[in-house]
Formats: C-alpha cells, sequence, structure tokens
C-alpha cells in the first residue's frame, strides 16, 4: 500500500487526491468510485472535486508516473479536495 502523503498533489492551488489515487486507496476500480460518486452528488459540496484539464492530466502522469503504461489520453481524471 502506498502511503497516503505521496498521493497528495497541488493543482490549481488546491491540495488533492486524484480520483485514480483514491480508488486505489479505496480498493475499487475508479470506474467504481466515479459511479458513487456521481449516485450521491447530492451528499457532497459543489466544489468537493474538478474535472482536470488535459494538460494537467499530462503534467501529473509526467510527474507521479515517469513510466508510461498507459497515458491520460481518452481518459478524463478528477480530482478530489482534501
Amino acid at each position: 500500500m502506498k502511503d497516503v502523503g505521496s498521493l497528495i498533489i497541488t493543482i490549481r492551488n488546491q491540495k488533492v487526491i486524484v480520483g485514480r489515487d483514491l480508488a486505489y486507496l479505496y480498493g475499487v476500480p475508479t470506474k467504481v468510485l466515479n459511479q458513487a460518486v456521481k449516485r450521491h452528488a447530492d451528499r457532497f459540496p459543489e466544489d468537493f472535486m474538478f474535472q482536470l484539464t488535459m494538460e494537467e492530466a499530462r503534467i501529473w502522469w509526467e510527474q507521479v508516473r515517469p513510466v508510461r503504461l498507459r497515458g491520460p489520453a481518452g481518459c478524463q481524471l478528477v480530482a478530489f479536495l482534501i
């Protein structure tokens, strides 16, 4: 298991955990986390999360995942505020 602190990054001057990493911490596929958030959207404040732009996703990928197995192209990364 990864150290939670190593998964916290700063995007848009906010400390966040990317949804993919949060799903990892919960031991669920990213798709399941995203579905749960959508299903219970009324339980969260509007500024609880935001969609990363393709540029933000590219920068995140290059910083956090130096070995490219699969890049962010085509996937929609979401950041959750902590």
